[in-house]
């Protein structure tokens, strides 16, 4: 179960989010409503014989008002301003207007309007400017709202499609009918709070339009990323975004991962789940980026894809990407297709498989320039890997490379299989740790080599 928690702010939000039904509640006192509307010229005198245009929200079409709380008699349109600068001005509940106030001296349609207020609304309410909340099936209400202002808890109850009230504007629909709750329904800058572990989608047939969870799964791993980014608050809990179907092959653009997602507390607050039997079934291709990246702090953790890098351009080419300090990935049961730079790259950063392990990953032909490389105070971490090569993949380069005081540590790791080329490379203090592993432990087909305070043991 995961809850969510809103604050009813004004009518638009309550009909969006809260799926309102405009049932009458028990009353409660409230301090008064502004009984009659009043406004003020630009120097601040009352705007006697003043005209205040009326419009649908967003348009240029008049939209009446009225004389009376029971909407019988429509005001003039433009309303005519008393010498107060005072008119009766009621709303028709659940309709949102667009005011336009003017001199008395001002044309239909105003051409010399003192101001322009898009998006005033009528307040669906019931006896007492209350109301009542109703809620889908699958969600459990906490709390009694009873004017604007309350504050309700909405707990999911079973895992479906977020939904939103979407019948008439007022009153209480005969037959109520909900539809997908997007972000375009929410405030800008809305955060949902969870209070519980949840699980999004991403799937080829998805929109990135949709709510992420399933069957209503998003399109791209970009968009899953933006939104966990900007629209969530773990609050320490755990996210799961399933990508593809299990046993059903699919492939999806690389994408690149910014900044830490609020209320996440390590990498496995945020999980990337392919097909983890049979990874072949869920591919991720770099093009126009790397394949997965992580940078300005994002972490989170991947297993179950198989990944490829074909770009040669900057930042391009790498299958896991990791910069600078801060940002990590965490993977298991990945395989590495041909990544034309790395593929595994730590430019400061972390990249591990899980500890205490044991972890497996495969490497494909026809491999990279480097299977792993860390520069910058960048570490890898492959203690107690269990690797399969596959097709004897070559390595350019070399298979390990740490330079510029990177690091690499795998010790323990049983590799199955053949590849060609260097087998490691350590230059400007640049370290790489086996534990004992011997000259020729990693794979590969000619010797390896430390230079300017690089080390291997």
């Amino acid at each position: 179960m995961r809850t969510s928690t809103f604050r009813l702010g004004c009518a638009l939000l309550a009909l969006a989010a809260l799926f309102l039904t405009g049932m009458p509640a028990a009353a409660v006192d409230q301090i008064s409503p502004w009984p009659r509307v009043q406004f003020f010229d630009s120097a601040g005198h009352l705007l006697t014989g003043g005209k205040l245009f009326t419009y649908a929200a967003g348009t240029t079409t008049k939209q009446n008002t009225f004389t009376d709380s029971g909407g019988l008699t429509a005001n003039v349109n433009p309303v005519i301003l008393d010498t107060r600068g005072e008119a009766n001005v009621w709303l028709t509940p659940g309709q949102c207007y667009k005011y336009v106030l003017s001199p008395s001296t001002d044309t239909d349609p105003p051409t010399n309007a003192f101001w322009t207020v898009d998006g005033i609304c009528g307040a669906i309410t019931g006896a007492g400017a209350t109301f009542a909340i109703a809620a889908p099936l699958e969600f459990i209400v906490t709390g009694s709202p009873a004017n604007l202002g309350s504050t309700i808890t909405l707990a999911k109850a079973v895992e479906t499609s977020h939904t939103v009230w979407a019948g008439p504007n007022g009153g209480s629909p005969a037959a109520p009918t909900f539809r997908a709750l997007v972000a375009a329904d929410l405030p800008p800058g809305t955060r949902t709070v969870f209070t519980g572990g949840i699980s999004y989608c991403v799937k080829t047939t998805g929109l990135d339009s949709n709510s992420g969870i399933s069957p209503n799964c998003w399109l791209t791993l970009q968009h899953a990323w933006n939104y966990l980014n900007t629209s969530v608050d773990l609050a320490g809990q755990i996210a799961t975004v399933n990508v593809g179907v299990i046993g059903t092959p699919s492939a999806f653009d690389g994408f690149v991962a910014s900044g830490n997602v609020l209320g996440a507390t390590t990498f496995a607050s945020i999980n990337f789940v392919g097909d983890t039997v049979t990874p072949a079934n869920v591919t991720i291709n770099g093009t126009t980026t790397s394949a997965v990246v992580a940078e300005n702090g994002a972490q989170f953790s991947i297993g179950g894809v198989t990944l490829t890098a074909s770009g040669a351009g900057a930042g391009q080419g790498r299958c896991l990407y990791v910069l600078p300090s801060g940002s990590a990935i965490v993977f298991n049961a990945v395989s590495f297709g041909f990544c034309q730079v790395a593929q595994m790259s730590a430019t400061g950063g972390t990249i591990a498989v899980p500890q205490p392990g044991p972890a497996n990953y495969n490497i494909l032909a026809p491999g990279s320039a480097y299977h792993v490389t860390s520069g910058q105070a960048g570490f890898i971490q492959l203690d107690n890997a269990v690797v399969t090569l596959t097709g004897t993949p070559p390595f350019s380069t070399a298979f390990a490379n740490a330079t510029a005081g990177g690091q690499i540590e795998a010790s323990s790791v049983t590799f199955t299989g053949a590849a060609t080329g260097v087998r490691y490379t350590a230059t400007l203090n640049g370290v790489i740790i086996t534990s004992g592993g011997g000259a020729n432990y990693f794979p590969g087909s000619s010797a390896g080599s430390t230079a300017t305070g690089g080390q291997y043991n």
